[in-house]
């Protein structure tokens, strides 16, 4: 016959609800169901952080709200968590960011360019030429990704 667990935090812990709680000591959260440990990370290990508790909410342990208010999160930030959990799974949280590389402005572009550059060409000719935006190009001069030695820096 199934018991129930009686409603238990500890001194110094952190109530979820009524049955679950969180201990901060030493730099690792530790997670209880009543007085039993479940789980625990360190205290600055985001990703463990936000698996762990999108893994509670989806498992039905806890609510979306019961998160925001014990470790003052966000609420589009649980949100992301738990829909990330559902659709990816654990591994997701732990996955490196996918991150836009350079588009346009390539190795072999940023060479052709500061080719047409050093020949005398001017940046609407070089980027014409390449068919890429004169905007583009001028980013690149600005950011010291190419030069442009036909145009002289004026002093004040």
């Amino acid at each position: 016959m199934p018991q129930a667990v009686l409603p238990f935090v500890p001194d110094g812990n952190t109530p979820i609800n009524s049955v679950l709680n969180v201990d901060s000591r030493d730099g690792t959260w530790t997670y209880f169901h009543g007085c039993l440990p479940l789980f625990s990370h360190p205290a600055d290990d985001r990703a463990t952080f936000r698996m762990f508790t999108s893994q509670l909410v989806c498992s039905g342990q806890c609510t979306q709200a019961q998160i925001i208010e014990a470790f003052g999160v966000s609420q589009s930030s649980v949100k992301r968590a738990a829909k990330q959990y559902r659709e990816k799974g654990c591994e997701s949280f732990y996955q490196p960011r996918k991150v836009r590389g350079a588009t346009v402005m390539t190795d072999e572009v940023l060479g052709k360019s500061q080719d047409l550059l050093n020949t005398g060409h001017t940046r609407q000719e070089a980027a014409a030429k390449l068919g890429i935006k004169a905007e583009t190009l001028r980013k690149a001069i600005e950011s010291g990704k190419l030069t442009d030695p036909g145009r002289v820096k004026k002093t004040p």
